[in-house]
C-alpha cells in the first residue's frame, strides 16, 4: 500500500469520525425533544385525570369526591372550592 492510499484512508477515517460526531449531536437534540414531549404529555394526562376526578358525576361508576361545601363546609371555604385539585398542579 502506498502513501497516497494511506492518506486517503486517513482522510476517510477523519470524515467518518466527524460525521459520527454530528450524528451524536443530532441524537442528543432528539433525545432532549423526546424528554420535553414526554414531560408535556405526562403533565397533560395528569391534569386531564385530575379534571376528570373533580368533574366526574357519581353515577358514572367512578369514585366521586365528597362535596366539600356540604360535607366539609369549612374546608370548602378554606380550599376555595369543591375539589382539592381545582387550582391545578
Amino acid at each position: 500500500m502506498d502513501n497516497k492510499q494511506i492518506f486517503e484512508m486517513a482522510d476517510e477515517l477523519k470524515a467518518a469520525k466527524e460525521h459520527k460526531k454530528d450524528l451524536e449531536a443530532q441524537v442528543k437534540e432528539v433525545n432532549a425533544w423526546i424528554d420535553e414531549l414526554d414531560k408535556a404529555l405526562s403533565d397533560a394526562m395528569a391534569e386531564s385525570e385530575l379534571h376528570e376526578l373533580c368533574e366526574a358525576p357519581a353515577d358514572q361508576g367512578q369514585k366521586a369526591l365528597p362535596d366539600r361545601d356540604k360535607d366539609f363546609p369549612e374546608e370548602g371555604d378554606r380550599l376555595g372550592g369543591h375539589c382539592l385539585f381545582a387550582g391545578g398542579v
